[in-house]
């Protein structure tokens, strides 16, 4: 992939792939994001319920 085409400013070996802390970090924030909203939706269903807030 040429290097005007990268989305993000991650590191990248001279092969071309993000280092593994780089994929590491990515799957780590991926999994931070959806347990985010998963506990939006969670709280958005106890809310129509009357439990919470």
């Amino acid at each position: 992939m040429p290097h005007g085409l990268r989305s993000r400013g991650d590191p990248v070996t001279v092969t071309g792939r993000p280092t593994r802390r780089t994929r590491t970090m990515d799957i780590f924030t991926s999994v931070i994001q959806n347990l985010g909203t998963i506990a939006g939706i969670v709280l958005d269903f106890l809310k129509a319920f009357g439990v919470a807030g």
